[in-house]
This record gives structure tokens, C-alpha cells and sequence, in this order.
């Protein structure tokens, strides 16, 4: 009995490689690749911090420390000159209403003439 299934030069099989299609999927996988890649460098580096940190999106369970790392850190762009942000909200000091007009209801009384 003869085993041998692959027979050279009989067609059928792609063989070492995957033809056209395999080659544009490829190279669309790989444009979607550096387009993802810019994406996340141009959000790292809008938040204020480096574009490189987009590499680790690429690495698995890496990338899911690094979404919820990057969800609940304190940006450095928030910060920005004022320095790091109140431990407590700041409340707005007290001012008394203005009087109300003369001539008003309450207000202060009409000379008389």
C-alpha cells in the first residue's frame, strides 16, 4: 500500500504557501496591526504619557493590567501646572446675598416728600 498522499506537481494543497489570499490577508492583518498600534500611542501620549507603552497592548493579559492600570491612574495631563490634584473638593467661601434695591419690598424705605 502506497501512503504517500502528497504527490509534487499534482495541484491541489496550497504547499508552503498560502497563495494571493493568504498573502492580502496578511497584509491587511498587518495594517490593521500598525493602525492599532497608532491608536493606542496616540491615546497614551494625549493622557500624558509614552507613546511606547502602546507595545504592551500587543502582549496577552498584559494588555488587559494595562487598560485598568491606565482607567484608574491619575493622568499626568490632568495634573498639568496646578501639580497634583486636592485630596478634598474645594468648597467656595461663604458671601451674604446682596441688599435688595431701594424702593423694593424688604428693601431699604422710600424717602417721602
Amino acid at each position: 500500500m502506497n501512503y504517500n498522499y502528497y504527490t509534487p506537481g499534482a495541484g491541489g494543497g496550497a504547499g508552503p504557501f498560502l497563495g494571493i489570499g493568504g498573502l492580502i490577508g496578511l497584509l491587511i492583518g498587518l495594517v490593521v496591526l500598525v493602525f492599532m498600534l497608532y491608536v493606542y500611542a496616540r491615546i497614551f501620549h494625549k493622557a500624558g504619557y509614552s507613546g511606547w507603552l502602546a507595545v504592551l497592548m500587543l502582549i496577552p493579559l498584559v494588555n488587559l493590567v494595562v487598560i485598568i492600570w491606565f482607567a484608574f491612574a491619575h493622568w499626568p495631563v490632568e495634573r498639568g501646572a496646578a501639580g497634583p490634584p486636592p485630596a478634598y473638593p474645594q468648597q467656595p467661601s461663604y458671601q451674604p446675598p446682596p441688599p435688595p434695591p431701594a424702593g423694593y419690598p424688604g428693601g431699604q424705605p422710600t424717602p417721602q416728600h
